[in-house]
């Protein structure tokens, strides 16, 4: 028996089975059946007593973890090293329960689902090569299955293309061309919004986002880096020579009849240039305010707000937080044959129909924008968003002349929002009598109606729900989006509120003595509450300084 297998014989089997039962996880007599079912079946002793129900998978994981010194296996690593999936079978990593997470010094950590799986584990070292060291971690027989599911079977196609070419990605740029074609497939097919491609130092890590949460998708070794680089930037008409500044290009594919606008975006790293693409479906008209899954007390409120003659409506969130599809559902409900609708935006990520929609370029910034758009006799004008002093002061005046502006600002809240504008050099007072309403937005993912799990959480007196993972989700736990919104409407005696005080906590304070509006914090707990999403969700959306305890 090999050195890797030897050390894992102690302690022994004995230890955990007497540590099972001091801690009472499990009787004697079930004992004795599981030896019995794992000599007739051919299991271990592990899989055998969660196999008949004996022990949870946790306990059972948690048991070996303290017995055998090996830690658990924790999810949400950066990345894989997925290279070493084609150095085993299939078959032997779905048998033995087996994962490859991490290389740390040399050493191949294995996650495992029984770590006193001797035979496993020889196996294992079989394959990888005797000189390889290896070391483990123990896993759920949940999270094995979840691993396998994504690495194995979601990415079937490529997997299976790079298994009938291993190496030669590498050198022929048609073969590299074909797997470029097969990634983007893979990510439009998963809904993902954006694809990253992250060159390291001995490999390049390809990541999705999907409901607004990166995820690893494939590792490749580094060899393959220079062919698929140059391929995406002959895509988006990049400068392939140029790999010391960054670039940004676009190019179109269609899928499954549908065309879609590929943005992308070149970036000089120590390891190489990163590449990330967006995907923006062409065709779409974009939602409707009822579409929004807001609560219908928020939908009449937005189209209260819409109707007003003149303004400044903000919308504000970071990055994925839902504010265009929120700016195009207003522009859709306002879009009437008599009004002129005008748009700057960057990038346009949906046409509409009777609206003149406006691309930002190097030559044509948002300022120059608006100065040729107020030429043009708008009534309504859509500014994707407000980011240097020269826009803030032109949106401000148009929307103190008589024109409704709609925007968006990147910040978290809304009196942050009123002290980005003042950064830009507005001041406090214009901005409140220019202002019809902030709107300050996030999306949570919902959990999966067909596996979230009832839990207990000590912010509740009832049980809620948490994630839990399958097929139909992906393994996530979640599936799709909805937004929650805070809408602050600037009515005059909140205006003259903020015009008497200064600070930004007095701001929030004040928001809260007024009762503007209902909170992100309050309307997320609501949605816990119904079981719409989880509490570990929504701590990560709002973050801990909501008020999580």
């Amino acid at each position: 028996m090999n050195s890797v297998a030897q050390s894992s014989l102690s302690p022994s089997l004995i230890e955990v089975e007497d540590y099972l039962i001091s801690q009472c996880l499990v009787r004697e007599d079930q004992l004795d059946i599981a030896r019995q079912h794992c000599l007739s079946k051919h299991l271990s002793l592990v899989r055998t007593l969660t196999n008949l129900g004996y022990v949870d998978e946790a306990d059972i994981a948690k048991v070996q973890s303290i017995v055998s010194g090996y830690p658990l296996f924790e999810e949400g690593a950066t990345h894989y090293p997925l290279y070493l999936l084609d150095k085993v079978p299939l078959e032997a990593w779905q048998k033995y329960k087996a994962f490859p997470i991490d290389v740390t010094d040399g050493q191949v950590i294995v996650a495992l689902l029984d770590v006193y799986d001797f035979d496993g584990i020889a196996t294992l070292q079989y394959f990888l090569g005797a000189q390889t060291s290896l070391g483990f971690a123990v896993a759920t027989s949940s999270q094995i299955e979840k691993l396998h599911f994504l690495h194995f079977y979601q990415e079937g196609r490529v997997r299976k293309f790079l298994c009938e070419n291993p190496s030669e990605p590498a050198s022929n740029l048609p073969l590299a061309t074909q797997l470029i074609d097969l990634l983007l497939e893979e990510a439009v097919d998963q809904n993902a919004s954006d694809i990253h491609f992250i060159p390291e130092d001995t490999c390049v890590i390809v990541r999705l986002r999907t409901d607004g949460v990166l995820r690893q998708a494939h590792t490749f070794h580094k060899t393959y880096w220079p062919h698929l680089c140059n391929r995406l930037k002959v895509l988006g008409n990049l400068d392939i020579s140029e790999t010391r500044t960054s670039q940004d290009g676009r190019f179109l594919i269609e899928h499954r009849g549908h065309k879609i606008d590929c943005r992308l975006s070149s970036h000089p790293t120590l390891s190489g240039e990163s590449l990330v693409i967006r995907f923006l479906s062409q065709g779409k008209e974009g939602p409707q305010l009822e579409q929004l899954s807001l609560p219908q007390e928020q939908i009449a409120l937005l189209k209260e707000l819409a109707l007003a003659p003149e303004g400044l409506i903000i919308i504000a969130g970071p990055t994925g937080s839902g504010k265009t599809t929120t700016l195009y559902a207003l522009l859709n409900f306002l879009n009437k044959p008599d009004v002129n609708i005008m748009t700057l935006e960057d990038p346009v990520e949906y046409r509409l129909a009777h609206i003149r929609q406006t691309q930002i370029s190097d030559g044509f910034n948002f300022a120059a924008g608006i100065r040729s758009i107020l030429r043009q006799d708008p009534d309504i004008l859509l500014l994707g968003e407000i980011r240097d002093p020269e826009t803030a002061q032109m949106a401000l005046h148009a929307a103190l002349t008589g024109h409704k502006i709609l925007t968006t600002v990147h910040t978290m809240d809304v009196p942050r929002t009123i002290f980005r504008l003042q950064e830009l050099g507005l001041q406090r007072e214009p901005i409140c009598y220019a202002t019809l309403a902030i709107i300050s937005q996030r999306l949570l993912r919902r959990l999966c109606p067909s596996c979230k799990k009832e839990t207990q959480d000590a912010f509740f007196k009832e049980p809620v729900y948490e994630k839990s993972g399958c097929q139909a989700c992906n393994h996530t736990g979640y599936k799709g989006r909805f937004p929650i919104a805070e809408i602050v409407i600037m009515t005059p005696q909140l205006r003259e509120a903020f015009l008497s005080i200064g600070q930004q906590q007095d701001l929030s304070s004040l928001l809260a003595n007024f009762g503007a509006s209902t909170s992100l914090w309050e309307q997320g707990i609501s949605y816990v509450k119904k079981g719409h999403t989880s509490m570990a969700e929504l701590k990560r959306v709002l973050g801990q300084q909501w008020g999580t305890p």
